[in-house]
């Protein structure tokens, strides 16, 4: 069987928020308000769109939500044997392949056996990985209301809140580093990831603001990890996580030189760290030949991600090194970045080509592609219009390329990455 994905249409999606806004009055005692009742109606035409699946699914969904708004007076958690054992366990397997609502299914016929909060923890998990985080969100605050000292429910919902109401984890994200002495590193980095994530989404000037700020936090939680001694184990994640954001916001204040330190000194923890390997490496591009061989690393360890591809390809490009081009071109074009990225790897593909003396017609075809990926990349269109004004059948061109300043491709790379840092 193939999984289930997409779990619900938009459709679906609204009527979902709606159910969850509708169980969030009953729990205030506003049933019957107007805002109710606006909900209600607000429901109607996306319920009216759904398939029959999804309004079983919106039914079950009621049901559980049911089960921690309006929960008995007490609950009495069945004694674990064989059978609820191996349930829960093809309940993970569903999970993990992808059938959403057979791992709800199953939890929800035999959660007489889990206790509530772990049952909300595990519901919240597969809609997380499912994709609604409206949904996640709901069971992670369940969760965190039965026990609210427990760090790792207070992670899941922050990160599931970003996702779904990424004011309101902002909001929540600084209460948590006003009391960060009430909270564990792994809280305390996962609150700060997502403040600077949300300043950098307003402006460079209020990211260099919110770094100001977090930037001594970091530098305390970094000392509770004990980074001059020993990383525990469990907390490797927030460490590394710490020294990443650490790094992150000193780029925000324009001191490169603070956060490629930060970058080493993570490396002699992690030194199999694509994340950090990376983020140095674009940040020495085109100065330190370290850069190079950070890249280099970063592919023999297999990264999926495109930045160390599109970068050795630049390098081997510009070098003449045309084969290794080449190759890292089609190597990078396999792994996952942004299309602006992907049309340059196209674009120097075909000058590695030409220089190799590929045939025009595959030349052009891969220029062509170059442009078909980002139609705003100018450099690609003149290039092709250099190799047809230059190219003699199967011989190399040797045409005056076009091409970007190292400083360019090193400014369009730090613009480009994505910063998982509340991932």
């Amino acid at each position: 069987m193939i999984a289930q994905h997409p779990f619900g249409s938009p459709a679906f999606n609204q009527v979902a928020k709606g159910m969850i806004e509708l169980h969030r009055l009953m729990k205030e005692g506003k049933d019957d308000s107007p805002e109710a009742d606006a909900v209600r109606d607000a429901m109607d035409a996306p319920y009216a769109e759904l398939n029959k699946q999804e309004r079983e699914r919106i039914g079950w969904l009621s049901e559980d939500l049911y089960s921690i708004s309006d929960p008995p007076d007490e609950v009495v958690i069945k004694e674990m044997n064989p059978q609820s054992l191996r349930y829960l366990m093809e309940s993970f397997e569903a999970r993990e392949k992808g059938y959403w609502d057979s791992a709800l299914a199953i939890l929800r016929r035999w959660r007489s056996y889990i206790e509530p909060v772990l049952l909300s923890v595990m519901r919240g998990e597969i809609w997380q990985l499912a994709g609604n985080f409206d949904v996640a969100t709901e069971f992670y605050g369940h969760a965190v209301s039965c026990e609210p000292s427990n760090p790792k429910y207070l992670n899941l919902y922050i990160l599931s809140l970003w996702y779904s109401d990424p004011a309101m984890a902002q909001k929540a994200s600084v209460n948590i580093l006003n009391e960060e002495t009430n909270n564990t590193p792994a809280v305390i980095a996962r609150a700060a990831g997502i403040c600077i994530q949300a300043a950098k989404q307003v402006s460079d000037p209020e990211a260099a603001k919110v770094s100001r700020w977090l930037v001594p936090i970091l530098e305390r939680n970094v000392e509770r990890l004990k980074l001059n001694s020993e990383v525990h184990d469990g907390e490797e994640s927030a460490h590394s996580l710490t020294i990443s954001i650490l790094g992150f916001c000193h780029e925000c204040l324009g001191d490169v030189d603070a956060a490629v330190e930060h970058y080493t000194n993570a490396l002699e923890f992690y030194p199999d760290d694509e994340v950090f390997l990376i983020t140095r490496a674009i940040h020495l591009y085109g100065k330190s030949s370290d850069s190079i061989m950070d890249f280099e690393r970063t592919v023999k360890l297999g990264s999926k991600i495109i930045w160390p591809y599109f970068f050795l390809a630049n390098h081997y490009l510009t070098n003449n090194r045309f084969e290794a081009c080449r190759k890292m071109c089609e190597s990078g074009l396999r792994r996952e970045g942004p299309d602006t990225a992907k049309s340059q790897l196209e674009e120097w593909h075909a000058i590695a080509q030409a220089e190799l003396g590929f045939s025009p017609d595959l030349v052009l075809k891969t220029f062509d592609a170059a442009i078909a990926l980002d139609p705003a990349n100018e450099r690609a269109k003149r290039n092709k219009a250099t190799f047809e004004q230059n190219f003699k059948p199967a011989q190399p061109t040797h045409a005056q390329w076009e091409q970007k300043p190292v400083e360019e491709i090193r400014q369009f790379g730090l613009n480009e990455r994505r910063y998982f840092l509340a991932a």
